[in-house]
């Protein structure tokens, strides 16, 4: 099948990214391939410039995404990926009229700063006119009441119960239980949508006699909540939280 126009602007931008990321490591100021590396970038994002005034590059758990269109892994981009969350960065925003020298000035920051712990709050990048980066924060406000609230404990305290089932499953059968897991990840998908701050704030309670069983849960809210702050809804955002969930039963059998 062959790729949609979106997907295919979304992949070359990346490898471009990627590319010119790689040059900059490899080759000192100055070096004819790191122009050309930058023009190959600067032009992948003007084609997407002509269809939005801004780019949007995010990162969900070890995927990309561009303008809401998720990028199929590849090794290139997933070592893209990792450079860019070492360097505490999960969200990009590129604006109309960016200039080749504000790229080449973000791909060299990019390339030489060093890994950052995640509580980091200051910034290792330059303030650029039409560039800005940070992290997908969340809202600090817990939303609803306390019913709201209730439900949410309940929902969370049962996603840990039918994690440890998917979990046994994996383990007496050889492979995690797809439609329980599947059920499990419909419910904490609303949740997200509806009020993403009140479930991920429960995923900082510390639960050691269910530590793997609540890990598996946590893993797929935040990157379900990673995922709601970049725009993701529907049946792509539970995509996100299902490949989240089944990351430790996965590995065990």
């Amino acid at each position: 099948m062959t790729p949609s126009p979106r997907l295919q602007l979304a992949d070359e931008l990346l490898r471009r990214f990627s590319a010119a990321l790689r040059s900059s490591q490899l080759y000192s100021a100055g070096h004819p391939i790191i122009a050309r590396n930058l023009e190959g970038l600067t032009t992948a994002v003007q084609l997407l410039h002509a269809q939005t005034s801004s780019v949007v590059i995010g990162i969900v758990g070890d995927e990309i995404i561009v303008n809401d269109v998720p990028v199929a892994k590849a090794e290139t981009l997933g070592a893209l990926a990792r450079r860019l969350q070492e360097s505490g960065l999960e969200r990009i925003t590129i604006d109309r009229d960016v200039t080749i020298d504000e790229l080449a000035t973000f791909v060299d920051a990019v390339s030489k700063v060093e890994p950052r712990p995640a509580e980091a709050t200051d910034s290792p990048f330059p303030t650029l006119p039409h560039i800005r980066f940070g992290r997908v924060t969340v809202e600090q406000r817990v939303e609803g009441n306390l019913a709201d609230m209730a439900a949410i404990r309940r929902l969370y305290g049962d996603s840990v119960s039918v994690a440890g089932k998917i979990w046994e499953s994996a383990q007496t059968e050889s492979k995690p239980d797809a439609t329980m897991a599947k059920t499990m990840v419909d419910g904490l998908a609303q949740a997200v949508a509806q009020n993403r701050t009140a479930l991920l704030a429960l995923t900082a309670l510390k639960n050691y006699d269910n530590y793997t069983f609540t890990h598996m849960v946590n893993v797929s809210i935040l990157t379900m909540g990673q995922a709601r702050g970049l725009g993701i809804d529907g049946p792509l955002l539970r995509e996100f939280g299902l490949a989240a969930l089944m990351h430790e039963p996965t590995l065990s059998s």
